[in-house]
């Protein structure tokens, strides 16, 4: 009974994998997906929400799957003001890395308002996190009658939510670079020829490195696992180790990609620098790094931060690096690290000053090369390419970077950014 089980999963996720790869658009791409879930899990209605948030006033489904008899909020197309039963829903699913089900052999049970406006007896859910976009939901809802969810149909549904969310994240990206392509044609005739090839190389980039390298390491992931899940304890300990190393390698090949295609967007998808209260993008990054932080026991002060001109995605990301490697290379010491900001003419100079173990002065000026590392990946992690998205990111906003480092007396990082 589980090889039947195995096999069948093995064979929806083939069939999954066709229908991901089968095509380059969004809509028909999901279309395909839901309608697969529709068959395989013998539900009334498969669905995808947009976005996750439980803070939202609103939100909307912007694809569905359903039997005739049972249509949902996507035959409404209007966004649906947020209710407290639906906001418990949205924050289940982001509290929960696994599928929530909600029937009648879980501690939950669907709310009132969904099953008394969409006749909802039983639900699954669980959240879709694409890299460069907020959270999706992917749901699938009996209503004729109620249902207990099975074990299989749980696991079979939390590997479709991950493909998805792979899935979404590189037609994402290759829907940005036509929208980006789209804009370059309106402009061509005031670029130089450099410039046209230039933008051309990264868009080639761009698409093999969303597209054509992420969709093998993720299949070559994703068997790897199901083949060490499966195979485990029944093959020797070296059989173990080569599954672990494909996995890991695969892994980091994929984080490298993703870091590679963060630094080619900062000025190809870079909003115009705007007013932007430094403070708040510091607790939103706070916020982010809240698991990063308790786990090494930092502390992070800062009072303060002045209003400046930025884009505010970009300066989320640059503090969010500068922050994360301020904890990343410790001592001994649990990280203490001091986020200061002073006044210079036009501009304001923003420091993260930490008490890790330092650089030393010669390596100064290398570590915001790409791929320029001083340490071995086993004892800090990291594709060698944040920093270098700092530096970029500074420059587009017509800033400086500087480093102030010793050994053993920890690291102070200071950029400039226009005063707002």
């Amino acid at each position: 009974m589980q090889d039947d089980a195995h096999n069948r999963l093995l064979s929806v996720m083939d069939e999954v994998h066709s229908i991901i790869t089968g095509v380059d658009d969004i809509d028909a791409m999901l279309e395909a997906l839901l309608e697969k879930m529709l068959s395989v899990l013998e539900c009334d209605r498969a669905w995808l929400l947009y976005p996750c948030d439980p803070e939202a006033p609103e939100w909307w489904v912007p694809m569905e799957r359903t039997v005739a008899d049972w249509p949902g909020a996507y035959a409404m197309n209007l966004k649906i003001p947020m209710v407290d039963g639906v906001r418990w829903v949205f924050e289940s699913a982001l509290k929960n890395s696994a599928p929530v089900t909600f029937d009648d052999a879980s501690e939950s049970q669907v709310p009132a308002e969904i099953t008394e406006q969409f006749s909802v007896q039983s639900q699954m859910i669980s959240a879709v996190y694409p890299r460069t976009d907020r959270p999706w939901m992917l749901g699938i809802h009996h209503c004729s009658e109620p249902h207990i969810y099975t074990e299989e149909e749980r696991e079979l549904f939390a590997h479709i939510g991950r493909r998805l969310g792979d899935a979404l994240s590189m037609l994402i990206a290759l829907r940005d670079l036509r929208e980006s392509e789209a804009r370059l044609e309106r402009t061509v005739k005031e670029r130089t020829l450099e410039l046209e090839r230039s933008n051309k190389e990264l868009e080639q980039f761009a698409y093999v490195a969303s597209h054509d390298l992420q969709e093998p390491l993720r299949m070559v992931a994703s068997y790897a696992e199901l083949l060490g899940k499966r195979y485990s304890g029944q093959l020797d300990d070296k059989a173990d180790n080569y599954i672990g190393f494909m996995v890991e390698g695969a892994v980091r090949m994929q984080e490298l990609i993703n870091d590679l295609l963060s630094l080619s967007r900062v000025g190809t998808h870079g909003k115009d620098p705007e007013p932007t209260d430094c403070g708040e993008v510091m607790a939103e990054v706070m916020t982010l790094l809240r698991a990063t932080l308790q786990e090494s026991d930092a502390q992070v002060r800062f009072g303060a931060l002045p209003m400046v001109m930025a884009d505010r995605t970009q300066l989320r990301m640059l503090l969010q690096n500068l922050l994360t490697n301020a904890v990343k290379f410790r001592g001994d010491e649990p990280p203490r690290v001091d986020v200061t900001a002073t006044r210079k003419d036009g501009a304001w100079e923003i420091a993260i000053a930490d008490n890790g173990i330092g650089i030393e002065a010669r390596h100064h000026d290398q570590v915001f090369t790409i791929f320029r590392r001083l340490h071995e990946r086993s004892r800090y992690p990291g594709t060698g390419i944040g920093l270098a998205i700092v530096k970029k990111i500074v420059e587009r906003h017509g800033g400086e970077v500087r480093l102030e480092s010793a050994p053993g007396e920890g690291s102070r990082f200071s950029f400039t950014l226009p005063a707002g």
